[in-house]
């Protein structure tokens, strides 16, 4: 039960760094331009 948990913790850790690195991508070429 426990390893489950952190199994989807982690995951959801991981869809959130993507999501800020994009974000953080996106962001700098709108001021590059």
């Amino acid at each position: 039960m426990l390893r489950f948990v952190l199994k989807i913790r982690k995951q959801r850790t991981e869809l959130l760094e993507t999501k800020l690195y994009a974000f953080n991508v996106n962001w700098k070429e709108i001021l590059q331009k």
